[in-house]
C-alpha cells in the first residue's frame, strides 16, 4: 500500500510482480490504519477468505513461521505468533474481521481489533525471535546474527 504521491517507490516496484494499492495520503502521510484499511479493501474485493498482516520493518520472520500462522487460520479466526510469550507478527485474520480492519484509520493499527476479540485470538508459540524484532535504524540491521 503506497501513497499515490510516492512515485519514486512506485517506479522502483514496477515490474517486480508486487500488487500495489495506491491511496491518497493525508498531509502527514499515510498512517498504519489507513494502509491496513486500503490493503484489506483490496483483498476483500478479490474474495480472499483470510489474510496475514506483515510489517515491512520486520525482515527476519522465518518462512516456517508464516506457514504456521497461515496453517493455524484453518482452525482459528485470529492467529498471533508469540516468541517467549511476546505477541508478534505476522498476525492472521479470517475474512469475518475484514470489515473491522477496513475501518481503521490514522495511526491506529489492528491492535484495537485484537483487543476487541481477545477471546478469539489463538496465540501460536513459535521459536522465531523475528516475530518480535523490527528494524528502525540502519544500526538495527547489524543485529541479524543475533536474531537468526
Amino acid at each position: 500500500v503506497l501513497d499515490r504521491a510516492d512515485s519514486a517507490l512506485q517506479l522502483e516496484l514496477a515490474g517486480t510482480g508486487v500488487s500495489l494499492v495506491q491511496v491518497a495520503g493525508r498531509a502527514e502521510g499515510l498512517g498504519m490504519g489507513d494502509s491496513l484499511a486500503a490493503g484489506i479493501g483490496e483483498i476483500s474485493r478479490q474474495g480472499f477468505d483470510a489474510c496475514t498482516i506483515s510489517l515491512a520493518d520486520m525482515p527476519w520472520i522465518a518462512d516456517e513461521t508464516r506457514g504456521a500462522v497461515i496453517g493455524a487460520l484453518h482452525d482459528h479466526p485470529i492467529v498471533v505468533p508469540a516468541w517467549h510469550g511476546h505477541w508478534g507478527h505476522p498476525v492472521g485474520f479470517r475474512a469475518e474481521f475484514f470489515a473491522e480492519l477496513g475501518e481503521l484509520a490514522g495511526d491506529r493499527g489492528a491492535r484495537v481489533v485484537l483487543q476487541r476479540h481477545a477471546a478469539r485470538c489463538h496465540v501460536l508459540a513459535v521459536p522465531d525471535r523475528g516475530v518480535v524484532t523490527d528494524v528502525d535504524t540502519p544500526a538495527d540491521l547489524q543485529r541479524r546474527d543475533d536474531i537468526q
